[in-house]
């Protein structure tokens, strides 16, 4: 890899680190950049309790990616969630 290269590799890390689509979240007192959120962390995030969080995805008022039997929902349709939230309140 040249210089060129690592250059223009680190700029897309930067990115993806400033990118308001990307969640920090602590996994064994570490912080981590997560793409998904799994139903704990997507609950807490919210200030919500697991069991609404089911009942909202299975009224499909917020998105899921299922990945196996796994269910984790993406940072960008948390946010579509909230602002739907805020527009219907208004």
């Amino acid at each position: 890899m040249n210089i060129m290269e690592r250059s223009e590799s680190r700029r897309g890390d930067e990115q993806y680190q400033n990118s308001p689509q990307s969640i920090s979240t602590s996994f064994n007192g570490r912080q981590h950049d997560s793409l998904l959120l799994n139903v704990r962390d997507t609950a807490k995030a919210l200030s919500i309790g697991q069991r609404k969080l089911w009942e909202l995805t299975n009224r499909k008022e917020i998105a899921c990616v299922r990945i196996g039997k796994r269910v984790l929902y993406d940072p960008a349709d948390l946010r579509a969630f909230i602002e739907k939230q805020k527009a219907v309140r208004s």
